[in-house]
């Protein structure tokens, strides 16, 4: 696992979400998991970050920082929205 911040290693998390889901209790039947991770789930995408971790938890909903904004924009009517991010440019213009 590398600890930089590109888009690159950034994707490569994708594979390891199935993994880190398995670490969550298998006993217990989630409602909804949340990835806490808004440049992964920039890059790797909210459906693919989703399909992922049902792997594990098949009934479970999955959210992510960046579906959550989109889902409260839709909700608020935002249709203009400003954000600050201390990431590079290559993974903040996505």
């Amino acid at each position: 696992m590398s600890s930089s911040i590109q888009p690159d290693t950034l994707a490569r998390m994708e594979n390891d979400l199935p993994r880190s889901a398995g670490l969550l209790p298998s006993a217990l039947d989630f409602d909804v998991i949340g990835y806490g991770c808004t440049s992964a789930a920039t890059v790797i995408g909210s459906d693919r970050v989703a399909q992922q971790v049902n792997k594990v938890f098949p009934r479970a909903k999955v959210t992510d920082p960046l579906a959550a904004i989109i889902a409260a924009g839709h909700s608020l009517g935002v249709t203009r929205l400003g954000f600050i991010t201390p990431y590079i440019p290559d993974v903040s213009i996505r």
